[in-house]
Formats: structure tokens, sequence, C-alpha cells
């Protein structure tokens, strides 16, 4: 199992024009993925995914600034 603390900032949600909204444009993501090779891109997608039903909305983008990666067995 690989577990990742991503750091994430600069987040562009998508969003109708005239909706008031708080979103953030920073957070922290926790990843726990079963699978000890895990690619960058399939980080970026995960991260995508978990901010996405963490708020509701959907994004155009993000960076990931750091990250923490522990890997089990």
């Amino acid at each position: 199992m690989t577990k990742i603390k991503c750091e994430v900032s600069d987040i562009q949600w998508d969003y109708d024009e005239g909706e008031e909204e708080t979103l953030p444009t920073e957070d922290t993501i926790i990843i726990n993925h079963p699978w000890n090779d895990i690619t960058d891109d399939e980080v970026a997608d995960i991260i995508g995914d978990k901010l996405s039903d963490k708020y509701g909305h959907c994004h155009f983008g993000f960076c990931i600034d750091d990250f923490e990666l522990t890997k089990g067995e």
C-alpha cells in the first residue's frame, strides 16, 4: 500500500458565473493507493478526483507543491 500526502495550490475551480463560492485555492489531499508502483499521472488524476468529490465542483487544474510518500508492503 502506498500512502501519499499531497499539498496542492492554485486550484482553478469550474463554476458558473455569478455563483458565490468560497472554494479553496489550496488543500492537503491524502491518497491511500493499493499499488506500490504509482505514476505521477495517476497521482494527479486521483488528486483531481478527490478534490471534485470533496467540494462538489470540477476544476481546470492545480499545482502539486509538495508530497510525502510512504510505501508499505
